[in-house]
């Protein structure tokens, strides 16, 4: 399914063509809508430039506009870590360590 505009279809010379094809029993169709004359935009002159706002005489003007300070030269430490994980237990030569006892029974 497709869907056609209802527009006016130009049928000139080389703008509507249709074939029936008798063998695989297929239809071509190709058409061209007429084209529609734009209406014309009558141009009118751009509006003028805002006009900037008008301070009363006893206002100060504002202040000029300060830079950003400069970025530091070295970056700062990280900041510590709370509740590092522990280093591992040293190994004693090569030897395992003793199991340690069970709990005491209750």
């Amino acid at each position: 399914a497709f869907k056609v505009p209802s527009r006016e279809v130009d049928k000139s010379e080389g703008k509507f063509w249709t074939h029936w094809n008798r063998d695989t029993k297929q239809f071509f169709l190709q058409f061209s809508f007429k084209m529609e004359p734009k209406p014309q935009v009558i141009m009118r002159p751009p509006p003028p430039p805002p006009t900037p706002p008008v301070r009363p005489p006893h206002m100060m003007p504002p202040p000029p506009m300060m830079h950003p300070p400069p970025p530091p030269m070295m970056t700062p430490p990280p900041p510590p870590m709370f509740n590092p994980v522990p280093p591992p237990p040293p190994k004693m030569g090569g030897e395992m360590l003793p199991v340690p006892p069970p709990p005491p029974r209750m």
